[in-house]
């Protein structure tokens, strides 16, 4: 019977090293298999960033071939008689007419900070148009058709692809929009000195890229965003700080520094600019010249007045366990938290001492009436 254990045992093992030796060599355990997923790689340029591009599913990959699926079958686009770059362009571009048209929008990724987009585990088998879905005016990225898997030139199927597709990329000065800021006491005076951080809001799509600690991470209503800083600025003799030729964006200021005597104040300002405009100088100030320039007032309190001042940070010194009022010294108030080595017995505190000494008081009965029963027992013996 051993014997027989032992033979099994060893054509086991014989097979077992087989399917080893098969895998590492590359030999397919099954001639069907498939990668269900693969990778999307989008190269364009850090000018890019925050740019919205859609992927959308258009077609499948049968036996070698580009076929439209049904979605797209009424666009009136065909994959036949597609032999030039130039060829599959015009399919391209009449599919994102038609993508537009019927708010087919797919995938929306946003180009990232090193100008990458990155779509992760879509479908293979697949054909995908990527085509600029929102952006500026200044940056303009041709639609791309791509499939997944896809032939690298030693014939072989990739499932990780890289796109870099043609994309213009014009002087943001030729679409430029304008600001000016004013910084005012209550009295209307003009305040110089101020100084200002200036900040872009840019959305992002790509949650698996290490945060930059220098940026500012959040979310709203429209995905998720960075605020990007810039630079610093200060106001000018006549409180004003003015910029233009501003690429359209969201942007922001904060106040990081106060006019001697007045109280920074810390509220970001954000707005948008998507207009075109100009400044000019009148009586030695910046005035809108044309378009709509973005005009900004603030106002700050002088020290003196104590609703100006800004919050501080509560530290441990400041915090009180009690509920009443925080007295400022870490005691829960009365004439003997100036003692550190005193301690006032609130409520709670009262409550707790008596739960244990009941129960310490009842531990006690149950050890001597233990005692007295033991024995007892021993002299009826």
């Amino acid at each position: 019977m051993n014997t027989v254990y032992k033979r099994i045992s060893s054509v086991l093992i014989v097979l077992f090293l087989l399917a080893v030796s098969a895998v590492g060599m590359g030999v397919p355990l099954s001639a069907d298999a498939v990668q269900e997923s693969g990778n999307i790689r989008l190269l364009l340029e850090p000018a890019f960033e925050g740019v919205g591009v859609s992927l959308v599913d258009i077609g499948i990959v049968d036996n070698g071939t580009f076929k439209v699926n049904d979605t797209f079958s009424p666009s009136g686009i065909s994959f036949e008689g597609v032999e030039t770059s130039k060829q599959l362009s015009a399919v391209a571009e009449k599919a994102v007419e038609y993508a537009k048209d019927n708010q087919l929008e797919g995938i929306v990724g946003r180009v990232d900070f090193d100008g990458e987009i990155n779509f992760y585990e879509v479908g293979t088998e697949k054909v995908y148009l990527l085509y600029q879905y929102d952006g500026f005016d200044y940056v303009t990225m041709q639609p791309a058709i791509v499939s997944v898997p896809n032939l690298n030139a030693d014939d072989q199927l990739e499932y990780d692809i890289s796109v870099t597709p043609k994309f213009t990329t014009l002087d943001a000065s030729l679409f430029p929009a304008a600001l000016i800021l004013t910084k005012l006491n209550h009295d209307n005076d003009r305040l110089p000195g101020a100084v200002f951080s200036f900040w872009r809001k840019v959305y992002y799509t790509d949650l698996t890229k290490e945060k930059k600690s220098e940026y500012e991470y959040g979310e709203d209503e429209g995905g998720y965003y960075y605020w990007k800083k810039h630079f610093d600025m200060e106001t000018d003799e006549n409180g004003q700080i003015a910029l233009k030729d501003v690429a359209y964006g969201t942007y922001r200021f904060v106040e990081e520094k106060a006019p001697k005597g007045y109280a920074v104040d810390p509220t970001p300002h954000e707005f948008v600019l998507d207009t075109h405009a100009e400044l000019k100088v009148e009586n030695g100030m910046y005035v809108p010249a044309s378009g709509k320039v973005m005009e900004l007032t603030v106002i700050n309190k002088p020290i003196s007045d104590n609703s100006s001042r800004p919050s501080k940070e509560p530290d441990e010194s400041d915090v009180s366990d009690s509920d009443g009022p925080n007295t400022g010294n870490g005691g829960a108030g009365g004439e003997d938290d100036d003692n550190p080595g005193h301690a006032q017995l609130t409520g709670d505190d009262m409550t707790k001492y008596i739960i244990i000494g009941a129960i310490v008081g009842v531990s006690f009965v149950v050890v001597i009436l233990f005692f007295i029963l033991g024995g007892k027992k021993k002299k009826d013996k």
